[in-house]
């Protein structure tokens, strides 16, 4: 059999790969924009995989890197910007197709697909990672396990620590942003991303977490095949004050469009060892599906805390050979809970030393608490600037200091602060205290974006 995987040098897509090779005796082929590296994975993992250019923002790219394949794998992103792109190439190259599209603008256009993909005969599963993903299949196990389902609550909670790539962050910004999709009472309506605020327990050595709404998936998909009448997302990160310094950027309009978020994500890139310093490398997801079962209301838990490379990649390399082998030939897109059998997904995944725990309770495990932002604007910001620092096991300290100015406009961040403060390795290797200073001008938070020239190359895709 022969596997492509879309985005196959990236942080995750590159485990896809080494769990495609380890899982089965397929051809595995890497295509991605980074050709070195592509072809640095490819000769590391053996001669059953090779390394392709491919450009996800160009269509005949993408039907070139998908001929002769018996199944794709996408994970090239952001998916809010390259997903419908790589679903529409395999349709048309009528490759079966798997993803791990975590945004929730590129679902609708997704599900569009269905009609062309059932008249094709193409098998099209869109967001199978860990949320969405097992997120998903865990909620259909409850839901399968109870007579009446009421109410279906995700949470996620993801470490700076535990994740690397420019997509990612991308994504992280893009859902914490503006509004999100959520399902209560039986109808799909928008929140204020960040908002309603909650504790949620994960399992050790996460311990509990405070989590609000964000932008994913699940909330959309989940109702189209559960009968629940209320489905909730909500996530976080750690260290916890990453959460804090993503909401200022955010509150400060820095996260406004794509080309906005594009720049400061790549800042924060930079920026990586900083932001991870004192977190746990582990990420992790509950899941609490309530309920009525022979009478009685229960709510049953299931939580895993792993890292996010493996929880993301086992999930989309098992569908891809679930595809590949023929375990699964109806057509259509479909979310994970719509084609997949919990039971057998779930054992493949534990034979992989994916550890779920599983917990049942007669009242919901999960209360709400409404917390008001700690900081609600700009101005409040410019009086109490700085962050909590974050500490790291060996004693040592950095702090992140976000400086609002008004006026005129402001040098740029690498202007603004020493070069070996921007990115302080040097300084965390030996236990000094590095400041980043981030600066942040209100009137550059309010400026037009500039026109695109016609000779700038296409925005390149970043691998998951």
């Amino acid at each position: 059999m022969k596997i492509v995987v879309l985005g196959g040098a990236g942080d995750i897509g590159s485990h896809i790969v080494r769990n495609l090779i380890e899982l089965s005796d397929a051809h595995v082929t890497i295509a991605d924009y980074r050709l070195p590296e592509a072809r640095a994975l490819a000769r590391r993992l053996g001669e059953r995989v090779q390394g392709i250019f491919v450009d996800a923002s160009n269509r005949d790219s993408l039907l070139l890197a998908l001929r002769d394949t018996d199944v794709a794998v996408g994970a090239i992103g952001p998916f809010y910007r390259f997903g419908p792109k790589m679903a529409w190439a395999a349709l048309e190259s009528q490759v079966p197709y798997v993803d791990i599209c975590d945004d929730h603008e590129p679902i609708d256009i997704l599900f569009e697909f269905d009609a062309v993909a059932r008249k094709a005969g193409v098998t099209m599963i869109t967001g199978l990672g860990w949320t969405p993903g097992l997120s998903n299949i865990l909620a259909r196990r409850g839901a399968d396990r109870l007579d009446q389902v009421d109410e279906i609550r995700i949470a996620w909670v993801g470490s700076a620590a535990d994740a690397q790539g420019l997509a990612i962050v991308k994504h992280v910004l893009y859902a914490m942003s503006g509004q999100a999709p959520t399902y209560r009472d039986g109808a799909w309506v928008n929140v204020p991303a960040l908002s309603e605020s909650e504790r949620v327990e994960f399992p050790e050595p996460l311990d509990a977490i405070d989590v609000s709404h964000v932008g994913h998936p699940e909330p959309i998909t989940i109702p189209r095949t559960l009968p629940a009448r209320t489905v909730s997302l909500k996530g976080a990160l750690l260290p916890r004050w990453n959460n804090r310094l993503a909401g200022l950027l955010i509150r400060a309009g820095l996260t406004s469009s794509d080309r906005r978020i594009d720049r400061v994500s790549r800042l924060i890139q930079r920026l990586e060892r900083v932001l991870g310093a004192g977190g746990v490398a582990l990420s992790g997801m509950r899941v609490d599906v309530s309920g009525v079962r022979h009478g009685e209301s229960v709510t049953l838990t299931y939580s895993v805390a792993d890292h996010m490379s493996r929880l993301a990649a086992l999930p989309a390399a098992l569908g891809a050979l679930m595809l590949a082998r023929g375990e699964i030939q109806e057509p259509g897109v479909f979310a994970p809970e719509a084609i997949l059998d919990p039971e057998p997904f779930l054992d493949r995944l534990t034979e992989q030393g994916i550890d779920i725990v599983e917990e049942e309770r007669e009242t919901p495990a999960v209360t709400v608490e409404e917390r008001p932002a700690e900081i609600k604007s700009v101005e409040e910001a410019a009086i109490r600037p700085g962050l909590p620092s974050a500490r790291l096991a060996e004693g040592q300290v950095v702090e992140v200091v976000l400086n609002f100015k008004r006026g005129r406009h402001v040098k740029a961040v690498e202007q603004a602060a020493p070069a070996q403060a921007s990115i302080p390795s040097a300084a965390l290797c030996t236990g000094e205290i590095a400041e980043v200073i981030l600066t942040v001008d209100q009137e550059t938070a309010k400026e037009a974006e500039p026109s695109p020239s016609p000779k700038l190359a296409s925005p390149q895709p970043e691998s998951d």
